[in-house]
């Protein structure tokens, strides 16, 4: 309700949300249905939804995207670090159609230029095409749930210490 009336009495530009895992928070996760419920109400106020994928995409949340989980596109979703497979430093804004075709223009006055000095680094690039192919060809997911399973596991030894929590 909160959410509702903030972005339905101001005018707000854009909802940025960490999806399932707020890492900036303190790594606090919270459940596909909230998420889903944000953008609704994002969308309800006519406020665009931007996905912060850094942390959570490429299967980190065990679908390659975590807004798949919540079954919602974002607007905007920003990735990077799987986006190489973790080899070098790249990131990349996928956007709608309806939000790209209204930067997209020859007119020099409608264009958003933004941009860096590492801009589209060719090794970077490659490196993310070959990230991209191993996605499209081998099994990754089914890796990472075989890991991520392994992983529980062994995590389990530290139920009831109290140094840990929420294992």
């Amino acid at each position: 309700d909160s959410l509702a009336a903030c972005l339905r009495d101001r005018e707000a530009a854009a909802l940025i949300v960490e999806p399932l895992v707020l890492g900036a928070g303190g790594m606090l996760t919270y459940p596909a249905w909230v998420l889903a419920e944000m953008r609704r109400i994002a969308e309800t106020s006519e406020t665009l939804f931007i996905a912060d994928e850094v942390m959570t995409g490429w299967g980190r949340t065990g679908t390659l995207f975590a807004c798949e989980q919540a079954g919602i596109s974002p607007d905007i979703l920003c990735t990077s670090k799987g986006l190489t497979g973790g080899s070098i430093p790249l990131a990349a804004t996928l956007a709608t159609d309806a939000i790209f075709q209204a930067h997209y223009s020859h007119d020099r006055s409608r264009t958003f230029f933004h941009s860096s000095s590492y801009t589209a680094n060719p090794i970077a690039c490659a490196a993310a095409l070959a990230n991209i192919e191993v996605w499209r060809t081998e099994p990754v997911m089914e890796r990472l749930a075989s890991l991520s399973r392994m992983q529980a596991e062994r995590a389990r030894r530290f139920e009831g210490d109290h140094r840990f929590s929420d294992i």
